[in-house]
């Protein structure tokens, strides 16, 4: 395991799966039953904008950092992820970016719980370390792709499943397509999310989970910021599978996307879709 999320931290994607996360959550609290959010790859939970590896790419000046300059602007729906970054500013600027892990406890009423995982040793010490005291948060050390069927389903009836692998393998796209299948035989009724790169490279499309799998209710969402073709470069956007979406999400990630799309696009190039099954 080679993949370092420092590098990568605050980027585009990482604004789109975090407010579709964050808005999901929205919709679990709006009931008083608990529920539980469980993230396979948590990476280590926070990180430093300021370190000579997140300065090194440049990622979350391209990223939300254009987000929190745009404060004039924002769309309602990003209040709750927006809030959550607040304690990370200082004078205006964004030294730390949280992760998915972050986001989700932020969220969490007392009757609620969340499970994460993270493989790697040192990541995974670091997660520990950035949870540690908080009785409401279980961490694990294991393959994602044999733990999520062990432990599914939750104590609870209710809750969100983040997929998001750091795709290092080649066979990444089936073993995740593998997981979806036995998470769902578990827990059926469960929300999935499944987090896909846009990259020129791509062998692969969100909507063979929906077929391998038989799902009849979903939306695939979708963000590029360039043009796909022979001469692009990088990481050019991403897709999200959401399993048993919330109802309405759909309205609400079009009007999201669009101001993502129109803050982040590289000469208005690349756009978004939101599939609804």
């Amino acid at each position: 395991m080679n993949y370092r999320h420092i590098f990568h931290a605050g980027n585009f994607t990482e604004v789109v799966k975090h407010c579709v996360l964050t808005l999901i959550i929205d919709y679990l609290r709006k009931k008083e039953t608990p529920f539980c959010v469980m993230d396979s790859h948590a990476g280590e939970g926070i990180y430093d904008l300021t370190s000579p590896e997140a300065e090194k790419t440049g990622e979350a000046a391209a990223g939300i950092r254009r987000i929190i300059k745009d404060d004039a602007h924002h769309p309602q729906c990003m209040q709750s992820y927006l809030q959550i970054l607040k304690p990370f500013q200082t004078g205006g600027q964004l030294t730390h970016y949280p992760g998915s892990p972050w986001f989700a406890y932020q969220m969490l009423r007392p009757q609620d719980c969340l499970v994460l995982n993270e493989l790697h040793p040192e990541t995974n010490r670091r997660l520990k370390q950035n949870f540690s005291g908080k009785p409401q948060v279980a961490i694990h050390q294991r393959d994602a792709y044999e733990l999520l069927p062990a432990i599914l389903p939750p104590p609870v009836a209710r809750g969100v499943v983040l997929i998001d692998s750091p795709f290092e393998q080649k066979d990444e796209s089936e073993k995740i397509q593998q997981l979806l299948a036995k998470c769902l035989k578990r827990w059926a009724h469960g929300i999935y999310i499944v987090w896909y790169p846009i990259t020129t490279a791509r062998s692969w499309n969100v909507q063979t989970l929906t077929l391998q799998n038989a799902i009849e209710r979903y939306l695939i969402v979708e963000l590029t910021i360039a043009a796909q073709g022979p001469n692009a470069k990088g990481l050019l956007g991403c897709q999200l599978l959401i399993v048993n979406p919330p109802w309405q999400l759909a309205d609400t990630l079009n009007g999201l996307l669009k101001y993502l799309w129109e803050i982040f696009s590289l000469g208005h190039q690349g756009g978004w879709v939101v599939k609804t099954s």
